[in-house]
C-alpha cells in the first residue's frame, strides 16, 4: 500500500504481488516438506558464499536464478523457508509454505517488503542476516558511520583470505538460528482475497487488452 500512497493512488490498489497469481494453480503444486531451505536474493550467490554457508549450516540453498519449475519444487519441499529474496517469500506464502524473512544485506532491497508485507497486513518483523564473504561485509557496512570503514578493510586481499573462514561459519551459524525462529504466514481469508482482488484486476485488463 506504501507505492499507492507514494502515486497519489486509493489504499484499495494496492492489493500484493502479481506472483499470487499461482494460486490459481495451487493443486498443481503438492507439498512434501523435507527441509529447511534459504533462498538469497539473486545479487547475493555472486557476491556471498552462501553454499558453503548452507552445507555448514545443513540447510539446503535454494537459487532464485534457477529454472521456474526447479524453484517451485524447492520451496514446495521446504519445511520452512529462510528468505533474502522478498518473491521467495511471496510464493513461499501463496503456497502455504511458512518462512523466515531476512533484512537483505544490501539495503537498497528492505523498503519493497514492508509494501507487500502491508498489502496482507503483515506484521514484518525481519530478522539480520550475517554476512557470507568479505564482500558482503563491505556491503552491510557501507553505510555505517563507525564500521564502514572496517567493512572495506576486510573486503580487500590479504585481509578478505584471512577473514573468509571466519565469516563464512559465522553465517552459517546464524542460518542455523534462524531456522529456529517463529515462521511467518499471511491469514489464509486475507491471502484469498487478494488473490480474488488480483484475478478481478487481470480479468479487467485482458478485457481491454486481450482481443
Amino acid at each position: 500500500m506504501f507505492a499507492a500512497r507514494a502515486l497519489g493512488l486509493p489504499d484499495s490498489l494496492g492489493i500484493g504481488d502479481a506472483a499470487i497469481l499461482l494460486r490459481a494453480q495451487h493443486d498443481q503444486f503438492p507439498r512434501r516438506p523435507r527441509y529447511i531451505g534459504f533462498m538469497p536474493h539473486w545479487e547475493s550467490l555472486p557476491r556471498g558464499n552462501w553454499r558453503r554457508a548452507c552445507a555448514l549450516a545443513g540447510i539446503r540453498l535454494i537459487d532464485p536464478t534457477a529454472p521456474v519449475a526447479s524453484v517451485l519444487a524447492e520451496i514446495l519441499g521446504c519445511k520452512v523457508l529462510i528468505a533474502e529474496a522478498m518473491h521467495g517469500a511471496i510464493v513461499a506464502d501463496t503456497l502455504r509454505v511458512p518462512w523466515v524473512p531476512v533484512l537483505p544485506i544490501n539495503h537498497a532491497h528492505r523498503d519493497k517488503w514492508f509494501d507487500w508485507a502491508d498489502a496482507l497486513r503483515l506484521d514484518l518483523k525481519q530478522h539480520r542476516l550475517w554476512p557470507s564473504s568479505p564482500a558482503e561485509v563491505g556491503l552491510a557496512t557501507k553505510h555505517h558511520p563507525v564500521l564502514s570503514g572496517v567493512g572495506a578493510g576486510l573486503s580487500k586481499w590479504p585481509l578478505s583470505r584471512l577473514s573468509q573462514p571466519l565469516i563464512m561459519y559465522a553465517a552459517a551459524e546464524r542460518l542455523a538460528a534462524l531456522a529456529t525462529e517463529e515462521p511467518c504466514q499471511s491469514a489464509g481469508p486475507v491471502l484469498e482475497n487478494a488473490f480474488e482482488q488480483m484475478l478481478e484486476k487481470l480479468g479487467q485488463l485482458q478485457a481491454l487488452y486481450g482481443k
